[in-house]
């Protein structure tokens, strides 16, 4: 398995899971609920993206020979420090995207 798969492999729940709550805070009615389904997909989505980064540079330094490029672990250590700006962005987009025909249907019906 290589550096690559590891990294999908053990992203895809944290995404999957960041997808499923940005999408119940765009459906949901209450603020306090769709605010903390927000959070939760913000911090679903980073600690994936710290997590698998630090694995698959683990996974990538275990292989035989492996290049000088693998063992400069500052990829890891950016995930953990700068991953919630593009997890904001990704559970952003997956909110309008949710949102968005919701609302353009409401304004179609209403005039």
């Amino acid at each position: 398995m290589t550096a690559r798969d590891v990294f999908l492999v053990v992203f895809a729940i944290p995404c999957i899971v960041s997808i499923l709550l940005s999408y119940l805070a765009a459906k949901s009615k209450r603020d306090t609920q769709r605010a903390l389904c927000f959070i939760g997909a913000i911090f679903f989505f980073w600690a994936g993206l710290a997590l698998a980064s630090d694995l698959g540079f683990r996974a990538w330094q275990s292989i035989p020979d492996a290049p000088p490029e693998a063992f400069n672990d500052s990829g890891p250590a950016a995930a953990m420090l700068m991953g919630w700006l593009p997890a904001t962005v990704f559970c952003f987009l997956i909110y309008i995207m949710a949102r968005v025909p919701e609302q353009i249907l409401r304004h179609t019906i209403d005039d």
